[in-house]
């Protein structure tokens, strides 16, 4: 999931949880279990695809609050605008977050970076 390893996504988890982030932690934690080829489904059982999405969409609000010199370079000022929009849309789609990242004041270059990243992030 977004191109992070296990470890640093249990550094991102580390980070959340110093920032009293425990949502963020909890996600960032299920997905170094992902990334290591863990399952984020208990037992074994078929999750549905919102909770799939639902569990990406917070560990990408993590990634952005709390990866740091790992996001992209051009995205890095702006990463806590960028995880407050992701909180807020719904529609994963690059146009649409481009518009809604403009919308907070993210220069277009950098919207579009970031809109591309997060789908690739998530996998759409």
């Amino acid at each position: 999931m977004g191109g992070f390893t296990s470890v640093e996504w249990n550094a991102i988890a580390r980070n959340a949880e110093k920032a009293g982030d425990r949502v963020s932690a909890q996600a960032a934690r299920q997905a170094a279990k992902t990334a290591q080829g863990g399952s984020t489904a208990g037992g074994g059982a078929v999750q549905p695809a919102n909770i799939i999405t639902t569990l990406g969409k917070k560990a990408l609000v993590a990634a952005l609050r709390y990866a740091g010199p790992k996001l992209p370079k051009p995205m890095r000022p702006y990463a806590h605008k960028l995880a407050n929009v992701i909180e807020e849309v719904s529609e994963f789609q690059e146009g649409a977050l481009i518009t809604a990242f403009q919308q907070v004041r993210v220069p277009y270059d950098v919207a579009a970076t970031a809109a591309k990243w997060c789908v690739v992030f998530l996998g759409f």
